[in-house]
């Protein structure tokens, strides 16, 4: 619904159609979405964030309750979303370089609070982020953009890593054609709405600085906070591209263009709606186990899987099995339990 709201109010009829439609089909929102972790929260707060910033950006004379709501909404996201902040900052800084640029003092005075709230609330959870940066560095070493480029191998990582994103968390298999009509979308997008198009790429050059600092990897289901703006970018693209084609006398080509981009995801999340998707389930492992279990049998378990092997222990049918687990990155094995 919030995409939908979204699309509607930053692009035109077509566009908005395709940029919606996008993120109710493709397969890798849909399904970080649904599990039990922070992704579903960090897309829902990248949608929230920039729906009001457009809504403040086009009502001249906002309601306070708009005006509070977005406040209240950046300064509470950046607590259930890391990558919120980076949303918040590209959504209060955008409006109000825009207000700026406008001369419209009045209006850019409306942000101040908004940017304040952000600004401490940013300010407090950095200490909290900072603390705990160390021990994932050098797990998500390959992540982190480099700068300025030495070679062709960090050249080579922005073009590996923008396919990445088309891939997982965009959710597009055919990538190629993904990533032209992204690329197209944000032109076109920027001739018709300069303010929208800012919006949805300030967020990105946030995190790229991040990255760039080692602060942030840009890779994966991390990356998930910005696939609403890649679905509205490639929604411009897609409405570029009917355009420029009826113009030719070509629509069906831009119709088929669109298709092509939707019906490749829909199958797949239509496959799942059948056989539904899942990921290094360990019940029916444990379960199989205990089946082939025998009498002295020894069961070691790998010390990531330690918490998930506790919880389904009984369940599975292993509370009477001897079980030593694997204590720490050095495997190091414990007394039985």
């Amino acid at each position: 619904l919030l995409m939908a709201l979204l699309a509607a109010r930053g692009l035109d009829r077509p566009g908005a159609a395709a940029a919606a439609a996008l993120l109710a089909v493709c397969p890798e929102p849909v399904f970080y979405a649904s599990v039990v972790k922070p992704y579903g929260g960090d897309l829902a707060a990248a949608l929230l964030l920039l729906y009001l910033a457009v809504r403040l950006l086009e009502d001249p004379a906002p309601r306070m309750a708009l005006r509070a709501g977005f406040i209240a909404a950046g300064a509470a996201a950046v607590w259930f979303s890391y990558p919120a902040v980076f949303m918040a900052g590209g959504c209060a800084a955008v409006p109000m370089a825009v207000l700026a640029r406008r001369g419209d003092l009045a209006r850019l005075a409306r942000f101040a609070p908004a940017a304040a709230a952000w600004g401490a609330s940013v300010l407090s959870l950095l200490g909290v982020m900072l603390s705990r940066q160390d021990r994932y560095v050098s797990y998500w070493e390959g992540a982190f953009a480099p700068f300025p480029l030495g070679s062709a191998a960090d050249r080579l990582w922005y073009a590996r890593t923008f396919r990445g994103l088309l891939v997982d968390p965009g959710g597009f298999q055919w990538h190629l054609l993904a990533g032209l009509v992204l690329l197209a979308g944000i032109p076109a997008l920027w001739r018709a709405r300069k303010d929208v198009a800012a919006l949805l790429l300030a967020p990105l050059a946030l995190a790229w600085a991040a990255s760039v600092l080692r602060r942030y990897p840009m890779e994966g289901r991390l990356m998930l906070f910005w696939t609403p703006a890649a679905y509205l970018l490639i929604g411009a693209g897609v409405s570029a591209a009917l355009s420029a084609c009826a113009r030719f006398g070509f629509r069906p080509a831009g119709v088929l263009l669109a298709a092509a981009l939707l019906v490749h995801p829909a199958w797949i999340s239509a496959r799942y709606l059948v056989s539904p998707r899942t990921k290094e389930e360990l019940r029916p492992v444990l379960e199989e186990v205990a089946r082939r279990a025998r009498p002295g049998d020894l069961v070691y378990v790998y010390y990531g899987a330690v918490p998930a092997f506790r919880y389904y222990r009984e369940r599975a049918g292993l509370a009477s099995a001897e079980v030593r687990e694997g204590a720490d990155e050095l495997q190091t094995v414990v007394e039985p339990r």
